[in-house]
């Protein structure tokens, strides 16, 4: 990155309840699709826990009120936004 400032990390809770796997695609398209309305956010990675119902995302954004915004715009649930910050173990070894 070279002396850039990295951008914060967010954590989202996305409660899905029972949701067909159609349906699970058609939101994360849409998620996919809306992200480029917003400045400087990129989507890492998604986890779905099928038992909870529920998404885990982790998302760069200069703000969680931008990604509260972009989940509304997409039609996405959004239950919580955390911003976190990331350990990788390649660091300690």
């Amino acid at each position: 990155m070279g002396g850039m400032t990295a951008m914060p990390l967010y954590r989202l809770e996305r409660y899905v309840g029972e949701a067909t796997q159609a349906e699970l695609d058609a939101g994360i398209f849409r998620a996919a699709a809306c992200i480029h309305n917003f400045e400087d956010m990129r989507w890492i990675r998604s986890f779905y826990d099928a038992v909870a119902e529920q998404f885990t995302c982790y998302y760069e954004a200069l703000s969680a009120d931008d990604l509260r915004h972009h989940a509304e715009l997409a039609r996405v649930a959004c239950d919580s936004v955390t911003e976190v910050i990331e350990y990788l173990p390649e660091r300690y070894r």
